[in-house]
């Protein structure tokens, strides 16, 4: 017979904690299905054979399922933080999270259907807030929270035509500095994107994913804005003058003629 754990994770759910236990166990790794304890006789919220409590595993971390009734909901104070290697998986666990029922909240946060909250957090975001240079966890900092700030801004009631930053984190927006892999930005038709203007796109959560939306003639747009300034300060303005319109949701230079060079 095992020892028992001296340390479990209860959770409280309204008559669904089987459910719950099963759609874990059967999304996320290292997550299992233990013992389902049944109600031996009828009693005051229920009947005999009814759950009561299921014993099981998510990623490695045992928890109780209690069936409490609906007495108590769950809150943001209490939250798994899953740690994900790339996108696709941040993607697979997000999916099947919000798609099974549950709900986008902002920042990598989501709800099950059952209320409990998650954070599918990459790894690459958290080295980045902490590395050692102060610039790049600077930046990686700042886009994180550009991209609450603007989450909250479309919440309420941002317009529709615009793009905003997505719940979900995009490790491509992720300034992840040297050695750990900068984020992956196309280029344009014609030009290549520079490495100034490159810098400040990825250090921008909303800018970044405006840049991976946009057509590969539009991003020939913004650079050959950006780079036909012969004063060094005309450029450095623009970048900062580009950022924040697309930020607001802008494709294209406004009042541009367009690239002469294709």
């Amino acid at each position: 017979m095992h020892a028992p754990v001296r340390n479990t994770i209860c959770l409280w759910y309204d008559r669904e904690a089987e459910a719950a236990a099963r759609f874990y166990a059967a999304t996320f790794p290292d997550s299992s299905v233990g013992a389902v304890f049944r109600a031996p006789a009828d009693y005051p919220s229920g009947r005999k054979g009814d759950v009561l409590t299921v014993e099981f595993t998510v990623l490695g971390i045992p928890c109780l399922g209690l069936n409490g009734g609906p007495a108590f909901r769950h809150s943001e104070a209490f939250s798994f933080q899953v740690a994900t290697a790339d996108q696709a998986e941040t993607d697979r666990y997000w999916n099947a999270i919000v798609g099974n029922g549950g709900q986008e909240s902002a920042c990598g946060w989501c709800k099950d259907r059952w209320g409990l909250n998650w954070q599918i957090t990459p790894i690459v975001l958290t080295q980045a807030i902490a590395h050692p240079d102060p610039a790049v966890a600077g930046r990686a900092f700042a886009a994180h929270d550009d991209h609450a700030q603007d989450r909250c801004r479309r919440d309420r009631g941002g317009g529709a035509r615009l793009i905003r930053a997505p719940a979900r984190i995009s490790i491509a927006a992720v300034d992840r500095g040297p050695g750990m892999g900068a984020p992956e930005l196309e280029h344009g038709t014609v030009h290549a994107l520079p490495e100034d203007f490159r810098a400040a796109i990825a250090a921008d959560a909303v800018a970044t994913e405006v840049w991976r939306d946009i057509t590969p003639l539009a991003r020939n747009e913004w650079i050959c804005w950006v780079t036909s300034p012969k004063k060094e300060e005309t450029r450095r303005k623009r970048i900062d003058v580009g950022i924040d319109k697309m930020r607001s949701g802008l494709r294209r230079p406004c009042c541009w003629p367009g690239c002469p060079h294709r």
